[in-house]
């Protein structure tokens, strides 16, 4: 179907000899590395051989971590990173570019994510029936990333199976939670209060979202998902929280005693942006308005709340859009993860 529908678009039919395969944060194990180094010469400028070397060391040290064993016996491999995973420090301060720059101290944070090497087998199964070469595997918080507009932000992503919340910080992916609350925990919750079959809970839903259901009925709607929005609402308070406590840590070994004060990295942006098909759901916005008013959830700013499938039509340098993208939230997932995949490297 995909390729039929590249000769309405294009005026001709593309095959294509490869696939980027884009795998669901359920499946991902992540984990956040800190290195840091003291200088022997803090007056000679940082060399790329120096950036070089400290990335390798911060790659190598992933690997091993992440595709250990996880308390099962599960075996797993590592996604290689995306440039959008890694941020340098000089003297505890976030930089684009190290090289040329002076300083005492030099680190680098860098997320790696691994997968289920069943999934991975799973992905050569799904290729070789497709007659395609598979030219990389990403992780959607990943992909989703990318195309957030801004350097400070709080992506959430509201799935089927559950919702994860990714901190980027310094335009880099920087931690990732989830939580198994998603879009069919709100039409599983329908289904019980209607009596009726999950199908024709979604069926509702959708409706819902598109308005189409009469005022009477959209009372009735409302007022079942009252209970499984504020358990939602609750599930996204505590990972919140959770998220600035453990970054905030993460990140503390960067610093020395002098700087801890005055650099907040366990304070959250409040730029958010949300997608997935539970994002859709007017109910779950609303509720998510209400964060700044919770205790113990530290902002940077007033909290503004849009959707990505707003920005597609944005391209930043050098990222391939893809044609015809449709105007929905799995459209978010897909828009950078061509362009992204060009540019994983070990």
């Amino acid at each position: 179907m995909a390729e039929d529908h590249t000769a309405s678009v294009s005026g001709h039919k593309v095959v294509p000899d490869d696939a980027v395969f884009c795998l669901p944060v359920r499946f991902i194990r992540s984990q956040m590395i800190v290195l840091r180094q003291r200088r022997s010469d803090p007056t000679t400028p940082i060399s790329a051989r120096e950036v070089k070397k400290l990335h390798e060391r911060a790659a190598h040290l992933l690997r091993e971590r992440l595709s250990g064993p996880n308390g099962s016996s599960e075996t797993w491999e590592v996604l290689a990173p995306t440039s959008a995973s890694t941020v340098f420090f000089v003297d505890g301060h976030p930089v684009s570019d190290a090289v040329g720059l002076k300083g005492k101290t030099f680190a680098a944070s860098m997320l790696g994510m691994a997968v289920p090497s069943r999934i991975v087998s799973s992905v050569a199964t799904i290729a070789s029936k497709l007659e395609v070469v598979p030219y990389a595997i990403m992780s959607a918080p990943q992909s989703l990333a990318a195309l957030t507009p801004q350097r400070e932000a709080i992506l959430i992503d509201v799935g089927r199976d559950g919702t994860s919340v990714n901190l980027i910080r310094h335009s880099a992916l920087m931690a990732v939670m989830w939580w198994p609350q998603g879009g069919e925990y709100f039409t599983i919750n329908l289904a019980r209060t209607f009596h009726c079959l999950p199908e024709h809970a979604e069926e509702l839903k959708r409706a819902y979202v598109a308005n189409l259901l009469s005022p009477e009925d959209v009372v009735l709607v409302k007022r079942a998902l009252e209970k499984p929005m504020r358990e939602w609402f609750d599930s996204l308070v505590s990972v919140l929280r959770a998220l600035a406590d453990d970054h905030g840590h993460t990140i503390s070994v960067l610093l020395d005693e002098r700087q801890t004060v005055a650099y907040h990295e366990n304070v959250l942006p409040g730029r958010i942006f949300v997608t997935g098909g539970g994002s859709l759901l007017p109910d779950l916005v609303s509720a998510m308005h209400n964060l700044e008013a919770v205790a113990g959830i530290p902002f940077d700013r007033a909290v503004e709340i849009e959707p990505l499938g707003r920005f597609l039509g944005m391209r930043r340098p050098g990222q391939l859009l893809l044609i015809d993208m449709p105007r929905h939230p799995l459209g978010d997932l897909l828009a950078s993860a061509i362009g992204l995949a060009t540019g994983v490297t070990w």
